[in-house]
């Protein structure tokens, strides 16, 4: 779930902290001097509170390191009564992400990535709860930066982007996104279209692709874009950076409206 600073697994919970402090300083960027990390208690194996507030950090698209995968190696690390982990909000670009997740009696093992750095993973929770929330104008801006990324190695511009959401049922969701982009003289509007679904491991399906181009230029840049979108239509990805390790999610339900939102309960 975290990649920890430093080579070495911490062995008391000041170096945990400091561990997880180095790790987001390398993930994200801060307002302050360092993250917000409090751990308190005796020892590892008996804590009575971890708490990571990632309030005010910012992330760019495409800058993130990848998600923390372990090599499978994994050994006990710690044991924590009450688990905190919010951001009110988390910046991606210029959008806030809203988080929380808290459980309790919580436990966690070490790993390593495939390069050897330090993991701290999931391994297990008695109970407890995450919410995930970002506006509809937030949204908005995302789909603006990540089409403004794509559209500068095609030497054009994005004029404006927007995205409209529906509910299907309590996790799925339908979207179109609406694309105005220029390049010279000529510009080209198109429509995305399609449904993401959201399982109980927090895997994300997009399926029923489709692109739609107005006028000569906008039919151009869907036959571009078509391809890309097979690629990812029906293919599942994690939302890995939010890895529950063995912590199983029930009662999951996605809401879109003003909001999108993603609430679940966690038990082991």
């Amino acid at each position: 779930m975290f990649y920890l600073g430093g080579t070495e697994f911490p062995q008391t919970p000041a170096e945990l902290a400091q561990a997880l402090t180095e790790g987001f300083k390398s993930a994200f960027i801060w307002p302050g001097e360092s993250a917000g990390v409090r751990v308190d208690g005796a020892s590892l194996e008996a804590m009575d509170q971890m708490r990571i507030d990632l309030t005010g950090a910012s992330a760019r698209l495409g800058a993130m390191p990848p998600p923390p995968r372990g090599t499978g190696a994994r050994k006990h690390a710690a044991d924590v009564e009450q688990f905190r982990i919010e951001a009110h909000p988390l910046r991606v670009e210029t959008a806030g992400v809203d988080l929380t997740l808290e459980g309790q009696g919580v436990s966690f093992d070490y790993d390593r990535d495939d390069v050897g750095k330090p993991l701290l993973l999931f391994a297990s929770a008695r109970s407890g709860n995450v919410a995930i929330e970002i506006s509809k104008s937030d949204l908005d801006q995302l789909v603006l930066a990540a089409a403004k990324a794509g559209a500068s190695r095609q030497g054009a511009q994005i004029q404006k982007a927007s995205l409209s959401l529906s509910q299907l049922d309590p996790t799925t969701i339908a979207f179109s996104a609406n694309v105005t982009a220029k390049k010279a003289i000529m510009s080209a509007t198109i429509v995305i279209e399609g449904k993401l679904s959201i399982d109980s491991s927090l895997n994300v399906t997009v399926s029923d692709l489709s692109c739609t181009g107005q006028g000569m230029m906008g039919n151009m840049a869907c036959g571009f874009i078509r391809p890309h979108l097979e690629k990812i239509n029906n293919q599942p990805f994690s939302l890995a950076s939010l890895s529950l390790g063995g912590v199983r999610l029930h009662d999951l339900r996605v809401t879109a409206g003003e909001s999108l939102r993603i609430t679940a309960a966690l038990g082991s």
